[in-house]
């Protein structure tokens, strides 16, 4: 009896200390591919049978073993150790050994970086710690775990249809009444080999799609990554109730009619039913498409036309509005094939010419006209004075008399230059940014002496 109690107690304190301190899951257990995050996290299940945590390390089998992809220890800087360098670089890992409550290994695929099938593979956990049951150090493993998935289709092609027994597949949508047609549809079943693809029918004045009798025929599954693809084709006799209907071919179904992840149609008609509407649910979506870009290419052009149309208008009325500057006050840009330089400095002014030579004018008689005579005056375009002068064409330039006449402007304030080397002293003209009009006198110039042999006067200031 003692000998039974004895063998009993221990048996009690060896299943204790091989208990199970570690445990693996799979957020969430099904994962739908492009759907949801994969998310595997390795935890401790009897924390109070543990007095430390020393690493946790999840594993994922290659084709013999399995292999480390991440890690958490003590002791390691970081303490978060990642051994599969290519899955670092889509994944993220969390984790920490710091309390024996909160220990935990945590891996997170994002849903758009999950590859398939490379990543549903088999998991484990495994654990190193100290049992204060054993107290010794102990190394604990879960039992792998698959990780399960599903892919919903997403392609599928329109429906071709061939005439029974004909070798190539038709454009036409009308037929006569006892035709017999195939329609094959190809396109993505998903993840499981076994899918297929599901066949359903509308006709004029039913509610909704119902299920086709016929027995379809399939081909054998293709699989490319996780997807499974294969075609189907059934064979239908038309009648005079077909007047108008619509065919579908759809994957993915979750029951009834229309409720497939992969979904295309076809119209078929009999000939003399008076319905000529053949496009398919491609071409209806095709033309709203092309309607919608012709009516906004419509809006936009009348838009435009309106824009300009009040931009015109209201130039058209700013012009009316204003009236053109006098000829004298126009700048060089109001002066029509003028390109010469401007000068803002003020109105033009003429020094008229006098008849006596420099020497002799300091021993005249001073005439209270002469202070008047020596100042600048203004020609106006209609004073007498300007009959028979000629017209300057520099404007914005200082222009001796005869470099006019010679057809060489002179640049301002330049005194010299006259092909020559004459000059013609007491004769300047400033011709200004106001400058329309410029008349130089020319009745009274004769032929002056070499520049050297006078003093050249300067020009007067405005």
């Amino acid at each position: 009896m003692k000998l039974a109690l004895v063998c009993a107690v221990l048996l009690y304190f060896t299943l204790l200390a091989s208990a199970q301190n570690i445990q693996i899951q799979a957020l969430p257990q099904t994962i739908n591919y492009r759907e949801n995050d994969l998310v595997i996290v390795c935890s401790i299940t009897n924390p109070s049978q543990l007095d430390a945590v020393y690493s946790i390390q999840l594993q994922r089998n290659s084709s013999t073993t399995f292999e480390t992809v991440v890690s958490v220890a003590n002791g390691l800087t970081p303490p978060l150790q990642w051994k599969d360098t290519q899955l670092q670089g889509r994944a993220l890992a969390t984790g920490n050994v710091d309390s024996t409550n909160t220990a935990q290994l945590r891996l997170t695929i994002d849903k758009n970086s999950v590859q398939c099938p490379t990543d549903f593979k088999m998991y484990m956990c495994e654990l190193s710690a100290f049992s204060n049951v054993a107290s010794e150090t102990v190394k604990q493993e879960t039992s792998p775990i698959p990780i399960s998935y599903i892919v919903k289709p997403a392609v599928i092609e329109m429906p071709r249809v061939r005439i029974l027994n004909s070798f190539s597949d038709t454009p036409n949508r009308q037929f006569p009444v006892g035709t017999a047609i195939q329609l094959t549809c190809q396109g993505e079943v998903g993840s499981d080999a076994s899918s297929t693809i599901r066949w359903c029918a509308q006709r004029t004045n039913e509610m909704m799609f119902t299920g086709l009798p016929q027995t379809p025929i399939h081909s054998e599954a293709s699989q490319s990554g996780c997807m499974f693809t294969r075609s189907s084709t059934i064979t239908y006799n038309l009648t005079s109730e077909d007047t108008f209907t619509k065919f579908l071919c759809e994957s993915g179904d979750t029951g009834m009619c229309g409720t497939g992840t992969a979904i295309q149609y076809v119209n078929i008609t009999i000939e003399g039913s008076g319905n000529t509407n053949l496009r398919t649910a491609d071409d209806t979506s095709d033309a709203g498409i092309i309607a919608g870009g012709v009516i906004g290419g419509l809006a936009a052009l009348i838009l435009i036309i309106l824009l300009v149309y009040f931009l015109v208008l209201r130039r058209k009325s700013d012009g009316e509005s204003s009236t053109p500057p006098p000829i004298d006050d126009r700048t060089k840009e109001d002066v029509p094939g003028y390109n010469g330089p401007a000068n803002p400095e003020g109105p033009v002014y003429s020094v008229p010419v006098k008849d006596n030579p420099p020497h002799e004018r300091q021993h005249r008689r001073k005439h209270p006209r002469d202070e008047e005579d020596r100042q600048p005056r203004l020609l106006q375009p209609d004073d007498e004075r300007l009959r028979g002068r000629r017209r300057c064409s520099s404007q914005g330039t200082a222009v001796r008399i005869g470099s006019v006449i010679q057809g060489r402007p002179m640049r301002v304030g330049q005194v010299d230059g006259i092909r020559g080397g004459y000059d013609w002293p007491d004769q300047y003209i400033l011709i200004t940014k106001t400058s329309a009009n410029i008349y130089a006198d020319t009745n009274r110039l004769q032929r002056p002496p070499p520049v050297n042999s006078i003093p050249v006067q300067p020009m007067l200031p405005l």
